[in-house]
């Protein structure tokens, strides 16, 4: 782990504290009070207080998973740019255990037509009632499987296990359902990638885990609609179909 994500780990700054109260704990209780016992105490702060610091709370550097994310997206852009294209994603509900997408190439599709999506053959081309669309996994879809996001979860606390908790891509993300839409706001996101097809389509790689954590929290289809970025947040909007 770099000095830096070091430093920025709430866990680093724990071990400090205790590393530095065991300390002044052992100085005290050794020169001044001349306690044994307590003198141990502070010389065990101090170990476990140093193996806190150095040891990441999380056994999978975050650069590692951002760059297993971006790979992933790039063979999604790939084919979306091979068939242009330009309509916004669905992410359905899971099969076999696994959430998916349906991307319109063109119009969005009738409500009729996305239950026909439901039931469709995972091929990568998909004709519906007459409309073609490509069927895939968006990189998210494993994300959620992973972290165990649970069907009848609230909207926040699934995208929050998913893409804060889990995958730590994210400062603090905050959810609210507004009828059948549901605005998703991201503080900070740390996986990001310019893949202007997938953010088109998909939403950016944050919004798109977020998308895959609603489709599975909620267990019906969920349209991405838009996004926004504000400084270091990210406000997207979804629909549930």
């Amino acid at each position: 782990m770099r000095l830096k994500d070091l430093v920025e780990d709430r866990s680093f700054w724990y071990g400090v504290a205790l590393t530095l109260f065991g300390a002044v704990l052992a100085l005290f209780s050794h020169y001044i009070a001349g306690n044994i016992p307590l003198t141990a105490l502070g010389l065990a702060c101090i170990i476990l207080g140093s193996s806190i610091a150095l040891t990441p709370s999380s056994p999978v550097p975050r650069l590692a998973v951002k760059a297993m994310l971006e790979g992933a997206s790039l063979n999604l852009e790939a084919i979306l740019e091979e068939f242009n294209v330009e309509g916004k994603a669905i992410y359905m509900p899971p099969r076999d255990g696994r959430v998916f997408a349906f991307i319109p190439l063109s119009s969005n599709p009738s409500s009729v037509e996305v239950e026909e999506a439901a039931r469709a053959p995972l091929r990568v081309l998909t004709s519906l009632g007459g409309k073609l669309g490509l069927m895939a996994f968006p990189p998210g879809s494993e994300v959620v499987k992973l972290a165990g996001v649970p069907l009848g979860s609230s909207v926040e606390e699934a995208v929050n296990l998913a893409l804060v908790e889990f995958l730590e891509g994210a400062d603090s993300a905050k959810a609210v359902k507004e009828g059948e839409k549901i605005i998703v706001e991201i503080a900070n996101p740390i996986i990001e990638a310019e893949l202007p097809r997938v953010k088109g389509s998909l939403g950016s790689l944050a919004v798109s885990v977020a998308g895959c954590a609603l489709a599975q929290s909620l267990g019906k289809p969920i349209r991405f609609s838009s996004e926004m970025v504000e400084g270091r947040k990210i406000k997207a909007e979804f629909e549930a179909v």
